[in-house]
Protein backbone atom coordinates (compact mmCIF):
# COMPACT_ATOMS: atom_id res chain seq x y z
CA UNK A 1 0.00 0.00 0.00
CA UNK A 2 1.20 3.82 -0.19
CA UNK A 3 1.64 5.84 2.49
CA UNK A 4 1.11 8.68 0.98
CA UNK A 5 -1.95 9.46 -1.72
CA UNK A 6 -0.97 10.40 -5.13
CA UNK A 7 -0.79 14.47 -5.54
CA UNK A 8 -4.01 14.80 -7.67
CA UNK A 9 -5.99 12.91 -4.51
CA UNK A 10 -3.99 15.80 -2.33
CA UNK A 11 -5.31 18.25 -4.80
CA UNK A 12 -9.02 17.05 -4.81
CA UNK A 13 -9.40 16.93 -0.85
CA UNK A 14 -7.79 20.46 -0.39
CA UNK A 15 -10.16 21.53 -3.05
CA UNK A 16 -12.81 20.16 -1.48
CA UNK A 17 -15.65 22.58 0.40
CA UNK A 18 -19.37 21.92 0.96
CA UNK A 19 -21.20 24.44 -0.33
CA UNK A 20 -24.24 23.72 2.02
CA UNK A 21 -22.36 24.26 5.58
CA UNK A 22 -18.38 24.76 6.57
CA UNK A 23 -17.22 21.40 6.84
CA UNK A 24 -13.69 19.98 8.13
CA UNK A 25 -11.02 19.99 5.82
CA UNK A 26 -11.56 16.32 4.14
CA UNK A 27 -9.63 13.78 5.70
CA UNK A 28 -8.13 10.69 2.78
CA UNK A 29 -7.81 7.08 4.14
CA UNK A 30 -6.51 4.26 2.14
CA UNK A 31 -8.85 0.74 2.38
CA UNK A 32 -7.00 -2.70 2.02
CA UNK A 33 -7.09 -2.57 -1.58
CA UNK A 34 -5.24 0.75 -2.26
CA UNK A 35 -8.19 2.71 -2.52
CA UNK A 36 -8.60 6.14 -1.39
CA UNK A 37 -11.16 7.25 0.35
CA UNK A 38 -11.77 11.34 0.92
CA UNK A 39 -14.28 11.57 4.51
CA UNK A 40 -15.65 14.73 4.96
CA UNK A 41 -16.95 16.14 8.31
CA UNK A 42 -20.18 17.72 7.83
CA UNK A 43 -21.60 19.93 9.99
CA UNK A 44 -24.61 18.41 11.83
CA UNK A 45 -27.79 19.33 9.96
CA UNK A 46 -26.40 19.85 6.69
CA UNK A 47 -28.48 18.50 3.57
CA UNK A 48 -25.49 16.69 2.25
CA UNK A 49 -25.18 14.94 4.48
CA UNK A 50 -29.07 13.78 5.77
CA UNK A 51 -29.09 13.15 1.46
CA UNK A 52 -31.22 15.55 1.07
CA UNK A 53 -29.21 17.36 -1.11
CA UNK A 54 -26.38 15.27 -3.82
CA UNK A 55 -22.79 16.26 -3.24
CA UNK A 56 -22.14 15.75 -6.33
CA UNK A 57 -22.03 19.29 -7.81
CA UNK A 58 -19.25 20.72 -4.49
CA UNK A 59 -17.14 16.98 -5.53
CA UNK A 60 -17.37 18.28 -9.63
CA UNK A 61 -16.11 21.69 -8.54
CA UNK A 62 -13.04 20.12 -6.41
CA UNK A 63 -11.90 18.67 -9.29
CA UNK A 64 -12.03 21.76 -11.53
CA UNK A 65 -10.34 23.59 -9.28
CA UNK A 66 -7.86 20.31 -8.57
CA UNK A 67 -7.18 20.12 -12.60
Amino acid sequence: MNEQPPPAVVALAAAYTCGHCNSDPAKLNQDEYGIWHLAIGHDDGCPVLSRAVSDIPDTFRAIQEAL
